[in-house]
């Protein structure tokens, strides 16, 4: 690790350009809500450059009046070189520590710097082993972070996390997702009590998830991950952990009138993928008298392209029983049946196939040992959804999509197809020995086509795959690029009601990949549904309406693409997410709850 002690006018030179370029959005945060956090603390978060101090003296009123324990304070002291070992001893009798193999710089604020595959982290340890536990951290990340920074309580059994982006904040356990800009510097709260986990931006609460026990800590990390690619860098500005043997009421105001004027506010402008992710993020029963509401703007829902489930599941959970049951019933024409239902698939490999006919396997029954690559995966695709699969290499969505296809047996589950598909791949289907002209018609045959469409669609597939004179040679002298750029090309030249991509995002060049994704674009556009097999994130977070991540052959999450890929970094990056989180395949999806009282009869 390198630890390194910077000139303090960088911090000062870094908040002050900062302010002048007006990217200190977040402080704004609640301004126009009556209820909203206090000016004493807006005024302190705006001052923090001058005066750090004010901030500090916030923290000691709202401690004493809450009863809460201040363990590590570092509002007054001057240079971040004091809050590491013993110098920031005050409250606790034992200051921050640093550690990992990245670059740690100190000046007014500390700097965590990560090159490639690095860690760079502080850490406290020696927390009370129960009660409420309360982390404020003031940060920016004005330079790439990557998705990789995180903020964590960690026990014996239990472990909470925030990871932070660039453009967002998330509890690790949960997938809750809240778009923030965090370049801008903010304060982050995260408050843990034997109920709940709540995180608050500058005052405003934005996440509440209920906690089935009582949560026990021993230390809190705040750590970079890097990874291959670009370097990565947080600041950390300032940190105050408390704690209280008890419960404790929230610095903040009353949570209950923020929540339903931020909710009331959303409904007024009819945004509904803000507001399910409010109502995602907020576990307590808050809504009062918002049920017609919310499901007038369910109305608006129905008329969009696609369907997304979980936004219906997310609504009728909330509201009233029997309001629910009665916008079922009203609605039970509007929304349509799945182009494809895929229900508890699961599909083995053998371990060991080229011994399965031996002689002595036979006689033994060795070599013939199964393994799962697919486990009880369970989802919906609609007319007008865009479905992104994501997940590691070797988790199994090329075989999903293979399964679905009908090119591989399934041993258990169902695949209900309900419109003509079709599945492309880099080579599937191609035959080495033909030519690529050739190819073009074999594969147009088996999508359907006739020989006078193929006529009609072969000079639109020949210029855009770029493959020129290379056409009429074998399938098996072209480079992986021409395999791709050819099939992409038949693939975009088709449309079918269900058209399936594996892995074609990325075939040629840079050049070509760019023509490739205005294509994509309007293939997108005039399709009926598509999957897309994809390592693409961005993609799947601006294209995608639904998401879907497979690891080790199960379905770890579905659902909203930014919150399935906030729960594929979390895996990448800290492992699987404990069994009894949330954050999982929807128990009951809005398609079984409205199929079981006649909602898809007449579809």
């Amino acid at each position: 690790m390198e630890f390194v002690s910077k000139t303090a006018a960088t911090a000062d030179d870094f908040i002050a350009c900062e302010n002048k370029e007006g990217d200190r959005g977040e402080l704004l945060l609640g301004k126009n809500l009556d209820c909203g956090p206090s000016e004493s603390l807006l005024s302190a978060l705006g001052n923090f450059a001058t005066k750090p101090e004010e901030l500090g003296s916030w923290m000691a009123v709202c401690a004493a009046d809450h009863g809460v324990r201040r363990i590590v304070s570092t509002w007054d002291v001057r240079g971040a070189d004091g809050w590491i070992g013993e110098a920031a001893a005050g409250y606790s009798g034992k200051g921050l520590r640093v550690e990992g193999n990245g670059i740690i710089r100190t000046s007014t604020f500390i700097e965590l710097v990560t090159l490639g595959q690095q860690t760079a982290a502080v850490r406290y340890v020696g927390l009370p082993p129960s009660g409420t536990y309360i982390v404020h951290l003031l940060a920016s990340f004005p330079s790439n972070v990557g998705d990789n920074f995180y903020l964590s309580l960690e026990g014996p059994q239990n472990t909470e996390s925030i990871r932070f982006s660039n453009t967002s904040v998330a509890l690790v356990s949960d997938g809750a997702v809240c778009n923030i800009n965090t370049k801008a510097l903010a304060l982050y709260t995260l408050q843990v009590t034997p109920e709940y986990a709540r995180l608050y931006v500058n005052g405003v609460l934005q996440k509440s998830k209920r906690r089935a026990t009582a949560q026990c800590f021993e230390e809190l990390v705040i750590k970079l991950i890097g990874e291959h690619g670009p370097d990565l860098c947080g600041f950390i500005h300032g940190i105050e952990i408390q704690h209280a043997s008890g419960k404790v009421d929230s610095f903040f105001g009353d949570d209950r009138a923020q929540f339903v004027a931020q909710l009331q506010e959303l409904l007024a402008r009819k945004n509904v993928s803000e507001t399910y992710h409010l109502l995602k993020g907020i576990d307590d029963d808050w809504l009062g008298e918002l049920d017609n509401q919310l499901l007038e703007l369910l109305d608006i829902q129905v008329s969009e392209r696609g369907v997304q489930e979980w936004i219906y599941d997310q609504i009728l959970r909330r509201v009233s029983p029997h309001l629910a049951l009665r916008w079922i019933e009203t609605h039970q024409n509007r929304l349509p049946a799945p182009v494809l239902s895929v229900q508890g698939l699961t599909a083995e490999f053998m371990l060991s196939p080229n011994k399965r006919f031996a002689l002595g396997s036979l006689l033994s029954r060795e070599g013939r040992e199964r393994f799962l690559v697919l486990n009880n995966i369970s989802f919906d695709v609609f007319p007008g959804d865009i479905v992104g699969i994501i997940g590691p290499n070797g988790a199994g969505k090329s075989t999903l999509l293979r399964a679905i296809a009908g090119l591989m047996p399934i041993q258990h589950g169902e695949i209900v197809l309900r419109a003509p598909h079709l599945l492309l791949s880099a080579g599937i289907g191609a035959r080495n020995e033909l030519t690529g002209r050739e190819n073009i018609y074999l594969a147009g045959t088996f999508m359907g086509l006739s020989k006078n469409q193929i006529d009609g669609l072969f000079e639109e597939i020949l210029e855009f795959s770029e493959l020129g004179r290379a056409i009429d040679k074998p399938f098996k002298y072209y480079s992986d690029g021409m395999k791709g750029r050819l099939v992409f090309s038949l693939a975009t030249s088709v449309s079918p009601q269900l058209l399936m991509l594996d892995e074609l995002l990325s075939a040629g060049d840079i050049k070509f990949q760019k023509k490739a994704a205005d294509r994509m674009e309007q293939l997108l556009d005039r399709a009926k549904s598509v999957i897309v097999v994809t390592h693409s994130m961005p993609f799947v977070s601006q294209r995608c309406n639904k998401a879907l991540l497979v690891s080790g052959g199960r379905l770890a999450a579905y659902g909203d693409p930014k919150e399935v890929i906030s729960h594929y970094l979390n895996i990448l990056h800290l492992g699987e997410a404990p069994g009894d989180s949330d954050f999982n395949p929807l128990d009951m999806s809005i398609h079984q709850q409205t199929t079981a009282v006649g909602f898809n009869n007449g579809a």
